[in-house]
This record gives C-alpha cells, structure tokens and sequence, in this order.
C-alpha cells in the first residue's frame, strides 16, 4: 500500500528519512524552537498534503527519557487537511527540590518547589521525534440500549493486572 504524501520544505535538511530500510517510521529533526517556561516547541521545517483517508502521526523518540521530556499531546495527530508547519510541544519533566523559606527564624526551613531545567533539551538540527502514515478507516455509531457480555468485561485501568484465584 503506497500513500502519496506532498512535501513543502521551509528548510532544506527537514526532509523525513528513514534510518533503516524497514523502519516503521521517518525520523525527523528540529529546525527550530521556542522555549518557555512551560514547554519547549519544535519546528519541523515542513508542510504537508496527504490524500483524504490518511493521518500523520507524530511520536517521540526512545532518546526522549535522556532529555526528561514528555510530548505534550502523547501521539500527535495531524488530519489530512492540515496545511500548516508540523511542530511538536513537548513539556520537561519536572523534580521536586528543596527551596529554603527566607523568614524570621533561627533555623534553616525549607519548602518544595517544581524545578525545571531548560538547558536540557534537545537542540536545534536533531532528530526529535518519528513520523508514520497510516489510513483512517470509515466508522460509523450503531446506538443501541445495552451491548453483549464479554469475556473482558467493564474492568479498566489495571483490572488486568489482578490475579483471579479459583
């Protein structure tokens, strides 16, 4: 299955490339980057225009846990209609640290606070993130008043997990 995906370039090296062949996915760099106090945002220096019936996906890369960064969105999504720049948002992680409370006592007392550290981050021109395709299958709601049993059952976050001893 081929999917014909049209590139604009903003910068000549954001072309997507696979670092393998038989990867799943294109890597893809930084071409640029605003950085805030609450997240860092990455340019990826290209446009596209897939065909109606198609997504993009973004995710991060495994290197991800070296920078203490968490994609803002977790996968991002892009619909086939986007013509805009493809960016990613990512938020760093942050660590409790001890802050010392100036005030009237005679002993040192401290608070916690959320630190952040900026100059952790990954810099401009290297690969942040992966790229796949995949089509979007045509869905349609069937209401109904009640649905079947199933083996699996209504059990959620971790029920899985629980051991069931006869």
């Amino acid at each position: 299955m081929t999917c014909n995906v049209k590139i604009q370039l903003l910068h000549p090296d954001a072309m997507p490339v696979k670092a393998h062949k038989g990867d799943a996915c294109f890597d893809v760099i930084a071409v640029g980057m605003e950085v805030t106090d609450d997240y860092i945002e990455y340019s990826l220096g290209f446009k596209t225009e897939m065909p109606e019936g198609w997504q993009g996906l973004f995710y991060p890369r495994s290197s991800i846990s070296k920078y203490g960064l968490a994609l803002c969105n977790s996968v991002g999504v892009i619909d086939a209609g986007y013509r805009g720049e493809w960016k990613a948002r990512f938020r760093k992680t942050a660590k409790e640290v001890d802050v010392p409370v100036r005030g009237m006592v005679d002993f040192p007392v401290y608070k916690k606070e959320l630190s952040i550290d900026h100059s952790n981050i990954y810099p401009k021109f290297e690969r942040i993130g992966q790229i796949q395709f995949q089509r979007v299958p045509t869905v349609t709601f069937e209401q109904v008043e009640t649905l079947e049993q199933s083996e699996r059952g209504a059990g959620g976050f971790g029920s899985t997990n629980l051991l069931n001893h006869v």
